[in-house]
């Protein structure tokens, strides 16, 4: 900061003044990414990064992350976009690269909210954006953990409509639920994913996601492998997780009846035994750790919930299905069976008519 400061006031003539400062900034960067290659994988996709032994670790102990905010913040960078390629760019990739520099980028005030704005900015770089999305993406996925909060980070950064702008601008649901039907498997197994993501925090995307019921469906009940199916099992739960908005809709596209087939596939039910009991405890992320029989059935007791859903399922016999799944020997399986139960218990409890006294 002291030799950017005494450049800035250089004369501009003399190679200082603003168009020094992003000179040297540039060729200070350029440096510190030279070793970082990236990691390409067999199907094409980078996979992660390389450097000589200790490099990382180097750069994290010596603040790579603060330093790299701090030229964001006060370099002037920003104010020529094209300069800031750079800068975003290796710190996407130190974010990504390990949980210690996110915390890093995080404490050195990476997501101050007037930062955010100015790096997501519209007329910023598609490449410098994307960037800036996948630190966020990946912010998101980190856990909670001591004084570490990336959540209240991220919301304190006020990005949300930053996103639903772009959501709607771009039309990106539409696009998304089209890749349910995708040539590619892995891209068909994150479109549900991301599908029930979209649907997990609230309702606000319910209505943009119900032409996603049908093509859910087609997955639960096709051939596709078991991740897949999960992810499109949970997805149909969180459909109905914030509201009864699609109860209507799941039933008309024969939801329902696909996740109580899905459930009593036994076969399935035996291989998730030894998969734990977070599936469906986190259902931002739909299918995780569960297989399709668990995940069926913790979506089953999102739909016990809502009143339409609960008498639809009761007429399609779901009771049967309770009795044929109560020898499962798979312990997420009788949770998430006791779960329908005490719904549909207290629902019936709640609808009886008052005893004569």
């Amino acid at each position: 900061e002291k030799h950017s400061a005494a450049l800035a006031a250089w004369p501009a003539s003399a190679g200082g003044g603003q168009q020094g400062v992003l000179a040297v900034t540039a060729a200070c960067v350029d440096m510190l990414q030279v070793p970082m290659n990236s990691v390409v994988g067999a199907e094409g996709g980078v996979e992660g990064l390389v450097a000589p032994a200790g490099f990382q670790d180097t750069l994290l102990r010596q603040g790579a992350c603060s330093s790299l905010v701090a030229v964001l913040e006060n370099s002037g960078v920003l104010d020529s976009p094209g300069a800031a390629l750079l800068p975003v760019n290796v710190l996407s990739r130190l974010v990504l690269s390990s949980t210690e520099s996110a915390k890093q980028f995080v404490a050195a005030g990476g997501l101050n909210s007037s930062l955010v704005q100015r790096l997501l900015a519209d007329t910023n770089p598609s490449a410098m954006l994307v960037d800036v999305l996948l630190v966020i993406s990946q912010l998101a996925r980190l856990p909670a953990r001591d004084s570490f909060n990336p959540y209240e980070s991220i919301s304190k950064a006020a990005i949300y409509p930053n996103i639903k702008n772009a959501l709607e601008r771009q039309g990106l649901v539409g696009p998304l639920i089209d890749r349910c039907s995708d040539a590619d498997k892995s891209t068909r197994k994150f479109a549900c994913f991301a599908i029930g993501n979209a649907g997990f925090h609230n309702a606000t995307l319910y209505e943009a996601l119900r032409p996603a019921i049908g093509p859910l469906v087609g997955l639960l009940r096709s051939s596709e492998e078991d991740k897949t199916r999960a992810n499109a099992a949970g997805a149909l739960g969180n459909l109905v997780r914030n509201s009864a908005a699609l109860c209507g809709e799941l039933i008309r596209a024969g939801a329902l009846h696909a996740l109580l087939d899905t459930a009593q596939s036994q076969d399935e039910g035996a291989q998730g035994q030894s998969m734990g009991s977070t599936a469906g405890s986190n259902a931002a992320a739909p299918g995780d750790g569960g297989s399709p029989v668990s995940i069926a059935l913790f979506s089953l007791g999102n739909m016990c919930a809502h009143r339409e859903c609960r008498e639809a399922l009761l007429a399609a016999n779901i009771n049967m299905t309770i009795k044929r799944l109560s020898a499962n020997p798979n312990p997420t399986v009788q949770k998430y069976l006791q779960r329908i139960q005490t719904k549909l218990q207290t629902a019936s409890t709640a609808a009886a008519p008052p005893q004569a006294r």
